[in-house]
Protein backbone atom coordinates (compact mmCIF):
# COMPACT_ATOMS: atom_id res chain seq x y z
CA UNK A 1 0.00 0.00 0.00
CA UNK A 2 1.55 3.15 -1.03
CA UNK A 3 1.51 5.90 1.93
CA UNK A 4 -0.48 8.98 1.09
CA UNK A 5 1.35 11.22 3.57
CA UNK A 6 -1.57 11.21 6.57
CA UNK A 7 -2.01 9.50 9.47
CA UNK A 8 -3.97 6.22 10.04
CA UNK A 9 -6.28 7.70 12.46
CA UNK A 10 -9.61 9.26 12.12
CA UNK A 11 -7.62 12.76 12.26
CA UNK A 12 -5.80 12.04 9.51
CA UNK A 13 -3.55 14.81 9.76
CA UNK A 14 0.03 15.42 7.75
CA UNK A 15 2.98 13.37 9.14
CA UNK A 16 5.97 15.23 9.86
CA UNK A 17 8.68 14.86 7.93
CA UNK A 18 7.04 13.24 4.46
CA UNK A 19 8.57 15.79 2.17
CA UNK A 20 7.48 13.38 -0.92
CA UNK A 21 4.75 10.91 -1.21
CA UNK A 22 6.69 8.35 -2.60
CA UNK A 23 9.39 8.12 -0.10
CA UNK A 24 7.60 5.52 1.96
CA UNK A 25 5.67 2.26 0.70
CA UNK A 26 4.20 0.12 2.91
CA UNK A 27 4.11 -4.14 2.27
CA UNK A 28 1.82 -6.19 4.03
CA UNK A 29 2.39 -9.97 4.03
CA UNK A 30 0.78 -12.57 6.05
CA UNK A 31 3.08 -14.13 7.88
CA UNK A 32 4.97 -14.14 11.16
CA UNK A 33 7.85 -13.62 9.81
CA UNK A 34 6.97 -11.27 7.00
CA UNK A 35 9.82 -10.43 4.48
CA UNK A 36 12.11 -7.33 5.35
CA UNK A 37 13.72 -7.27 1.52
CA UNK A 38 11.94 -4.30 -0.35
CA UNK A 39 11.65 -5.21 -3.98
CA UNK A 40 13.64 -3.55 -6.79
CA UNK A 41 14.06 0.42 -5.58
CA UNK A 42 16.92 0.80 -2.91
CA UNK A 43 15.22 4.10 -2.13
CA UNK A 44 12.65 2.35 -0.67
CA UNK A 45 12.67 1.78 3.60
CA UNK A 46 10.87 -0.24 6.20
CA UNK A 47 8.55 1.26 8.34
CA UNK A 48 6.88 -0.30 10.83
CA UNK A 49 2.96 0.28 11.73
CA UNK A 50 2.60 0.04 15.87
CA UNK A 51 -0.11 0.18 18.54
CA UNK A 52 1.63 0.55 21.65
CA UNK A 53 -1.82 1.34 23.74
CA UNK A 54 -5.32 0.05 22.95
CA UNK A 55 -7.08 3.26 22.67
CA UNK A 56 -4.02 5.08 21.65
CA UNK A 57 -4.55 4.34 17.61
CA UNK A 58 -1.04 3.60 15.13
CA UNK A 59 1.52 5.27 14.64
CA UNK A 60 4.69 4.55 12.11
CA UNK A 61 8.24 3.48 13.86
CA UNK A 62 11.62 3.79 11.53
CA UNK A 63 14.61 2.48 12.69
CA UNK A 64 16.64 4.56 15.00
CA UNK A 65 19.77 6.52 13.57
CA UNK A 66 22.92 4.29 14.03
CA UNK A 67 26.68 4.25 13.12
CA UNK A 68 27.22 1.32 10.75
CA UNK A 69 30.67 0.84 12.24
CA UNK A 70 29.88 -0.07 16.06
CA UNK A 71 27.66 -2.37 18.73
CA UNK A 72 24.50 -1.45 19.96
CA UNK A 73 22.06 -2.50 22.78
CA UNK A 74 18.84 -1.79 23.38
CA UNK A 75 17.66 0.53 26.11
CA UNK A 76 15.71 -1.78 27.57
CA UNK A 77 18.45 -4.57 28.08
CA UNK A 78 20.37 -2.25 30.47
CA UNK A 79 17.65 0.46 31.81
CA UNK A 80 14.83 0.21 33.98
CA UNK A 81 12.04 2.26 32.71
CA UNK A 82 9.15 3.05 34.76
CA UNK A 83 6.16 5.27 34.47
CA UNK A 84 5.97 8.06 37.00
CA UNK A 85 2.93 8.17 40.10
CA UNK A 86 -0.35 10.26 38.89
CA UNK A 87 -0.30 13.47 41.27
CA UNK A 88 -2.14 16.54 41.30
CA UNK A 89 -1.66 20.01 42.59
CA UNK A 90 -4.63 19.33 45.04
CA UNK A 91 -2.75 15.73 46.17
CA UNK A 92 0.53 17.02 47.10
CA UNK A 93 1.75 17.93 50.96
CA UNK A 94 3.87 20.95 51.52
CA UNK A 95 7.76 20.46 50.33
CA UNK A 96 9.84 21.42 48.10
CA UNK A 97 10.51 18.48 45.86
CA UNK A 98 9.80 19.01 42.69
CA UNK A 99 6.97 17.52 40.60
CA UNK A 100 7.95 15.99 37.08
CA UNK A 101 5.45 16.35 34.70
CA UNK A 102 5.27 16.91 30.99
CA UNK A 103 7.19 20.09 30.09
CA UNK A 104 10.17 20.72 29.14
CA UNK A 105 12.74 22.23 32.37
CA UNK A 106 9.83 23.31 34.28
CA UNK A 107 7.45 22.10 37.00
CA UNK A 108 4.36 22.62 37.85
CA UNK A 109 4.45 23.08 41.62
CA UNK A 110 6.33 20.81 44.60
CA UNK A 111 5.23 17.82 46.71
CA UNK A 112 6.81 16.85 50.07
CA UNK A 113 8.07 13.82 48.96
CA UNK A 114 10.43 11.92 46.39
CA UNK A 115 9.79 8.76 44.64
CA UNK A 116 13.18 9.08 43.36
CA UNK A 117 16.43 10.37 44.59
CA UNK A 118 18.82 11.73 42.23
CA UNK A 119 21.12 9.84 39.72
CA UNK A 120 17.75 9.76 37.38
CA UNK A 121 16.86 11.06 34.32
CA UNK A 122 12.70 11.73 33.04
CA UNK A 123 11.56 11.50 29.41
CA UNK A 124 8.19 13.69 29.49
CA UNK A 125 5.20 11.78 28.25
CA UNK A 126 2.34 13.94 27.29
CA UNK A 127 1.81 17.47 26.35
CA UNK A 128 3.65 19.86 23.49
CA UNK A 129 7.21 18.50 24.63
CA UNK A 130 6.45 14.80 25.66
CA UNK A 131 9.87 13.21 24.44
CA UNK A 132 11.48 15.92 26.43
CA UNK A 133 14.58 14.37 28.31
CA UNK A 134 16.11 16.21 31.61
CA UNK A 135 18.75 15.08 34.28
CA UNK A 136 18.16 15.27 37.54
CA UNK A 137 20.91 15.25 40.22
CA UNK A 138 18.19 15.79 43.07
CA UNK A 139 15.04 14.09 44.44
CA UNK A 140 12.00 14.55 42.82
CA UNK A 141 8.45 13.35 42.06
CA UNK A 142 8.23 11.80 38.71
CA UNK A 143 4.43 12.50 37.76
CA UNK A 144 3.81 12.20 33.96
CA UNK A 145 6.76 11.38 32.56
CA UNK A 146 9.37 8.10 32.44
CA UNK A 147 12.16 7.53 35.20
CA UNK A 148 14.94 5.79 33.45
CA UNK A 149 17.97 4.61 35.64
CA UNK A 150 20.61 1.75 34.87
CA UNK A 151 20.40 -1.62 35.91
CA UNK A 152 23.61 -1.75 37.49
CA UNK A 153 25.90 1.08 37.33
CA UNK A 154 29.39 -1.01 37.29
CA UNK A 155 28.29 -1.94 33.78
CA UNK A 156 26.74 1.17 31.91
CA UNK A 157 26.56 4.67 34.00
CA UNK A 158 22.85 6.21 34.06
CA UNK A 159 24.45 9.57 33.38
CA UNK A 160 25.94 8.21 30.19
CA UNK A 161 22.42 6.56 29.19
CA UNK A 162 21.37 10.23 29.51
CA UNK A 163 23.61 11.80 27.49
CA UNK A 164 22.76 9.03 24.81
CA UNK A 165 19.19 10.16 24.71
CA UNK A 166 19.82 13.78 24.88
CA UNK A 167 21.70 13.74 22.14
CA UNK A 168 18.55 12.48 20.21
CA UNK A 169 16.16 14.64 21.75
CA UNK A 170 14.86 15.85 17.84
CA UNK A 171 14.53 12.33 17.05
CA UNK A 172 12.86 11.61 20.28
CA UNK A 173 9.85 14.28 19.25
CA UNK A 174 9.60 12.37 16.20
CA UNK A 175 8.31 9.63 18.20
CA UNK A 176 5.48 11.97 19.63
CA UNK A 177 1.51 9.86 19.00
CA UNK A 178 -1.61 11.72 18.96
CA UNK A 179 -2.95 14.96 17.97
CA UNK A 180 -4.78 17.02 20.33
CA UNK A 181 -2.26 15.73 23.13
CA UNK A 182 1.12 14.17 22.32
CA UNK A 183 2.42 11.62 23.81
CA UNK A 184 5.37 9.36 24.51
CA UNK A 185 4.98 5.97 26.17
CA UNK A 186 7.88 3.44 27.02
CA UNK A 187 7.39 1.47 23.81
CA UNK A 188 8.36 4.35 21.81
CA UNK A 189 11.98 4.65 23.59
CA UNK A 190 12.70 0.98 25.10
CA UNK A 191 14.26 0.03 21.78
CA UNK A 192 16.54 3.10 21.77
CA UNK A 193 20.45 2.29 20.74
CA UNK A 194 22.87 2.34 22.96
CA UNK A 195 26.41 2.28 22.02
CA UNK A 196 28.18 -0.74 23.47
CA UNK A 197 31.46 0.69 25.63
CA UNK A 198 33.73 -0.31 29.14
CA UNK A 199 33.30 1.56 31.98
CA UNK A 200 36.68 3.32 31.38
CA UNK A 201 35.62 4.88 27.82
CA UNK A 202 31.82 6.07 29.44
CA UNK A 203 33.84 8.02 32.10
CA UNK A 204 36.39 9.59 29.80
CA UNK A 205 33.00 10.90 27.35
CA UNK A 206 31.24 11.71 30.48
CA UNK A 207 33.72 14.14 31.24
CA UNK A 208 34.57 15.29 28.19
CA UNK A 209 30.61 16.26 28.11
CA UNK A 210 30.40 17.55 31.88
CA UNK A 211 33.84 20.02 31.01
CA UNK A 212 31.72 21.39 27.82
CA UNK A 213 28.70 21.89 29.64
CA UNK A 214 30.22 24.11 32.40
CA UNK A 215 31.76 25.92 29.82
CA UNK A 216 28.66 26.75 28.19
CA UNK A 217 27.15 27.87 31.68
CA UNK A 218 29.97 29.98 32.45
CA UNK A 219 29.37 31.87 28.91
CA UNK A 220 25.69 31.42 29.58
CA UNK A 221 26.01 33.55 32.79
CA UNK A 222 28.70 35.88 31.11
CA UNK A 223 26.10 36.93 28.18
CA UNK A 224 23.83 37.61 30.85
CA UNK A 225 25.80 39.68 32.73
CA UNK A 226 26.81 41.62 29.76
CA UNK A 227 22.89 41.84 28.83
CA UNK A 228 22.36 43.66 32.07
CA UNK A 229 25.13 45.90 31.75
CA UNK A 230 23.78 47.09 28.67
CA UNK A 231 20.21 47.20 29.42
CA UNK A 232 21.23 49.38 32.28
CA UNK A 233 23.63 51.81 30.05
CA UNK A 234 20.59 52.24 27.57
CA UNK A 235 18.14 52.73 30.62
CA UNK A 236 20.67 55.37 31.87
CA UNK A 237 19.42 58.27 28.86
CA UNK A 238 15.64 57.65 29.95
Amino acid sequence: MKNDGYSLDAARTRLEGLNDLDEILFFFKGSSNPSTILPGNTDLRIVYVENLESDAGFYLREEWSKSSDREYLELQEIAVLKNGNSITEETTTLGSIPVIAGGRGTTPYTHGEANYHGNIFTISKSGAYAGYVWWHDEPIWASDSIAVRSRDESEYLTKFLYICLKSQQDEIYLRQQGTGQPHIYTGHVESFPIPKMTLVQQRELLEKYENAETRLLEAQERVENFTKEMDSIIQSVY
